[in-house]
């Protein structure tokens, strides 16, 4: 607990460096990180031998682009001991397991020092965005349709979690005895508990603020979260690498990067992109040690804001996600487009719940939608049609279905493509 609120503290200072010495950070730690992971991590010495880089030839964040690019799969065909700093005792290290609803999953280990930092960083995060230090939680969990054994987990003071044994009914009479100040969970588990609130004319839950994350979010979705709770909405940007990754700008710009702790490049073709261009995230964590990840590329599809922020934070901005390389879609003509594409026709329209888009072969896709009733001729028509423009569809299926099944995790993954990629 000390180690966390000391690692908080600092952290928060650091909200008033310059970009420069935001910089000179990133360079020196990065230089330290390099000769750590090439003496001690059997991965990153095979790695830098083989892209002929010597640790002491990376100097500053402009050479990282000396080193190749790390994908997950890849990643994970080296053993554990090979991913680990050697020095370490993964018997006195933390560990957390993805769910691997995306992929496969991975399991990032951390000293304690880590862990609290890790720690610090989502508290900073979430006090950036309104929060305060004794604010009563409520996490929403992956909730059941319906009651099977009612159980509501509190792990800590003033916190509460509503559990996957939780029907949505009991845990509505959770929340309202609760009072949380800030209510949070995935976007489509909130979707689904707010849905029934409304149903349920249930208009007494009232926190402070709503926080989520995991998934898109479209503008229906952020109305009826708005509608259902009365109170300010809050996307945080995280992956189980890193923990948190980027943090809402309390003038709603994107998300600001934690910069004093990641270095984060936005590519396409293994070049960086500029500012207002769609890029692959890669990310770099200059503190995690005990299980390196340099030039790691998170599957994410983003697109770098510009230099400085009218909210004052000096660290570098994300300003959109579209998707997931892991969705990548493919034309006829080979071209990889951006899920955004598949994305466009669906999101904006109100009768529409939920979504999922699946590209079962080039130029063959069916589309699962949650809804009251089925779309009409012309909004069948308009998704067909901008299907045919914009990915060269010559089948699109479009099925209204009760229920779009959840991952392990409890997300909805929106976009999937069947078609081999070179980034999976």
């Amino acid at each position: 607990m000390f180690g966390e609120i000391d690692a908080y503290i600092q952290l928060t200072r650091r909200r008033a460096w310059t970009a420069e010495r935001i910089r000179d950070h990133q360079d020196a730690q990065l230089r330290d990180l390099l000769r750590d992971a090439g003496e001690h991590v059997a991965y990153y010495r095979q790695l830098l031998g083989e892209a002929g880089v010597p640790a002491s030839r990376v100097r500053s964040v402009e050479d990282l682009r000396l080193l190749p690019v790390t994908r997950k799969r890849a990643y994970l065909r080296h053993d554990r001991v090979d991913r680990l700093d050697r020095r370490a005792d993964p018997s006195r290290c933390d560990r957390i397991t993805s769910s691997g609803s995306t992929g496969t999953p991975i399991t990032v280990w951390y000293s304690r020092a880590e862990r609290d930092r890790r720690r610090a960083n989502r508290r900073r995060a979430r006090i950036d965005a309104g929060a305060r230090h004794r604010d009563r939680e409520l996490e929403v969990g992956p909730l059941r349709p319906h009651p099977r054994d009612w159980r509501m987990a509190v792990t800590r003071p003033g916190y509460w979690w509503l559990t996957r044994m939780c029907g949505v009914e009991d845990g509505l009479e959770a929340a309202r005895r609760c009072r949380a100040d800030i209510v949070w969970g995935i976007v489509s588990q909130l979707v689904a508990f707010a849905l029934r609130a409304r149903e349920q004319g249930v208009d007494d839950i009232r926190p402070r603020l709503v926080f989520t994350g995991g998934e898109t979010l479209n503008d229906p979705i952020r109305e009826l979260i708005r509608d259902v709770f009365r109170a300010p909405l809050r996307v945080f940007f995280g992956a189980v690498e890193f923990g948190i990754v980027g943090s809402p700008c309390a003038l709603g710009n994107g998300w600001h990067v934690a910069s004093d702790d990641l270095i984060v490049e936005c590519l396409r073709d293994g070049v960086p992109v500029e500012p207002g261009e769609a890029g692959e995230l890669v990310v770099t964590s200059l503190t995690q040690r005990v299980m390196p990840l340099i030039r790691y590329s998170l599957g994410d599809i983003v697109v770098p804001g510009k230099p400085g922020c009218a909210c004052g934070n000096p660290y570098a901005r994300i300003d959109e996600i579209q998707g997931r390389t892991d969705d990548l879609l493919v034309r006829a003509d080979g071209r990889l487009v951006s899920p955004f594409m598949a994305n466009q026709q669906l999101y904006w329209r109100e009768e529409i719940r939920q979504f999922r888009v699946i590209q079962e072969a080039v130029g063959h896709f069916r589309i699962e939608y949650e809804a009251d009733r089925d779309l009409g001729r012309e909004a069948r028509s308009d998704i067909t049609g901008h299907f045919r423009e914009h990915l060269d569809a010559e089948r699109v299926e479009i099925e209204r279905v009760d229920a779009i099944p959840r991952e392990p995790s409890g997300k909805i993954r929106k976009i999937i493509s069947r078609i081999p990629s070179a980034y999976r």
